[in-house]
């Protein structure tokens, strides 16, 4: 499982423990209106279950939550409008409905995803507004209105917990100045990665850099100076490596990468581009270098490869900064 689909499952994980049994004590209501209000109720819920099923599956397996959430609501407004279509169109009591949607969407969303969820809503109320003028069940159709608002008032209740699990999670696992993951990220993703090796065949290397003489940069240009160096050596950083790499500030000038499925040779390859980008990037108009050490992993034991990849990194040092060095 990769650290996106564990972010995803853990901010899920929280979220189930306070929205599930809220949302299921309503199905179950609802279910047992069914001889009342007839077989469509049982069919609503069962779809809306489904899609809450997807949904979770996709996230899991690495989807982005944003964009899954997103369908997830623009499903339910086509779900509205077909209903609306198919009850009279135009003439169709369904169709206020959809304007549920309009006071959502900014709640949901920031101002240029809103502007695109109204778009789509209008094309929606269009299409549901040509469907056939026929006499309508209205108070079968009101019943059915009640209870979609119920259940999309659920599901956006349950989509902010998520989105607060996953601020909550964001913010402790993200270094505040650089928008990097932070040491404790490092710490839990280099556990996962020796453990999973330690089970499955494969190789990974620990890349750890610093930032050559920052004392002097705040000391000669203060500490703003220093953290805008920082914050452009984290941007350079990301851009330099493969997307699947995270990168991590794990100190105050000390940066980090943990490369899976590379050799030695490629893994030092990686930590020379570094080195050349960071050389090419003078970061607030300044000189900066950085040095590297990197390490492989080992069958020893998780502290030995950090403890190499620290040698080589001081080696690094020791023999002139501004260079890799290979433990």
């Amino acid at each position: 499982m990769s650290t996106d689909e564990r972010e995803f499952m853990e901010a899920w994980t929280r979220v189930l423990s306070g929205f599930t049994p809220v949302y299921l004590a309503f199905c179950l209501l609802v279910l047992i209106s069914v001889p009342s209000y007839g077989w469509w109720v049982a069919l609503f819920v069962g779809l809306d279950l489904a899609k809450g099923i997807v949904a979770h599956t996709l996230g899991a397996r690495g989807l982005r939550t944003e964009l899954v959430y997103n369908c997830n609501q623009y499903l339910g407004v086509a779900l509205i409008g077909l209903i609306a279509f198919a009850s009279g169109g135009a003439s169709s009591p369904f169709l206020p409905f959809l304007a549920i949607f309009a006071g959502l969407f900014p709640v949901l969303y920031d101002k240029a995803r809103a502007i695109q969820s109204f778009m789509y809503l209008l094309g929606v109320l269009v299409l549901a507004s040509l469907g056939p003028d026929q006499v309508a069940d209205h108070e079968g159709l009101f019943r059915l209105g009640t209870i979609i608002c119920v259940v999309l008032a659920l599901r956006v209740f349950g989509t902010d917990l998520l989105n607060s699990g996953l601020e909550y999670r964001n913010e402790s696992l993200e270094d505040e100045l650089t928008g990097l993951s932070n040491r404790r990220a490092f710490d839990a993703e280099l556990e996962h990665v020796w453990g999973r090796l330690s089970t499955q065949p494969g190789s990974a290397a620990l890349i750890a850099g610093d930032v050559d003489h920052f004392k002097r940069v705040n000391d000669t240009h203060g500490h703003p100076v220093g953290d805008l160096v920082l914050q452009e050596i984290a941007r350079g950083l990301n851009r330099a490596f493969r997307s699947q790499d995270t990168a991590f500030r794990i100190g105050g000038e000390e940066f980090a990468f943990i490369v899976d499925g590379v050799s030695a040779e490629r893994a030092e390859t990686m930590a020379r581009s570094l080195c050349e980008s960071i050389r090419l990037l003078n970061p607030a108009g300044l000189s900066i270098t950085m040095s590297f050490g990197v390490a492989m992993r080992n069958d020893d034991s998780l502290d030995a490869w950090l403890r190499d990849a620290d040698a080589a990194l001081y080696r690094a040092k020791e023999s002139g900064r501004d260079r890799v060095e290979l433990a």
